[in-house]
C-alpha cells in the first residue's frame, strides 16, 4: 500500500507576508521611479551646439560642430577665425526662432521637476554626474534665495 501526501496551499495566515511584502515593494517601485528625472524633448534646438538670445561672439579659432543660432538677436561675430562644420549659422531666422522656443520649452519641463542633488558650491571637477535633475547656484543666488537649495523643492 503506498500512502501520497498531497501539498498543501498555504494558509491565509502564511500568506499575508507575502502578500504584504509584493505590496510594499510595489509602492517603493512607483515612488523611486517618480522621483526619476525625465528627459526634455529638445525639438530642433538638438542639433544647436550653442545657441544664444542675442549675441554670439567667438575670438580665436574655435570649432563648432553642429548649428550656430540666434534669435531674436542677430549678432554673430568671430566667423572667421571660427569655423562651423557640420552645421549651419543661423541668424534670426526661423529656424533660430524655433530653436529658441523648443529650448524654451526644455527648460520649462527641467525646472517643473524636483532637484534632488544639490551641488551648489561643491568643486564639480573630476565629477562624473548620472541622468538628474542638478542644482547649482552661484554664490551670490544661493545668497539671496536660501529655499533654493533645499533638494527636492519644485
Amino acid at each position: 500500500m503506498t500512502i501520497t501526501r498531497g501539498v498543501r496551499a498555504p494558509s491565509r495566515r502564511t500568506r499575508w507576508p507575502l502578500i504584504l511584502a509584493t505590496g510594499l515593494l510595489t509602492t517603493l517601485a512607483l515612488a523611486i521611479g517618480a522621483q526619476a528625472a525625465t528627459a526634455p524633448t529638445l525639438g530642433t534646438a538638438s542639433s544647436f551646439a550653442v545657441l544664444a538670445g542675442s549675441t554670439v561672439t567667438n575670438t580665436g579659432p574655435s570649432v563648432i560642430s553642429g548649428d550656430l543660432g540666434v534669435s531674436p538677436g542677430s549678432a554673430v561675430t568671430g566667423f572667421p577665425p571660427g569655423t562651423v562644420t557640420g552645421g549651419t549659422i543661423h541668424a534670426n531666422d526661423a529656424v533660430a526662432a524655433q530653436a529658441e522656443l523648443d529650448n524654451g520649452t526644455a527648460y520649462t519641463s527641467l525646472a517643473g521637476q524636483a532637484c534632488n542633488t544639490n551641488l551648489t558650491g561643491q568643486d564639480l571637477g573630476g565629477l562624473t554626474l548620472t541622468a538628474g535633475v542638478y542644482l547649482l547656484l552661484d554664490q551670490r543666488a544661493a545668497d539671496r534665495n536660501p529655499d533654493a537649495q533645499r533638494p527636492g523643492r519644485p
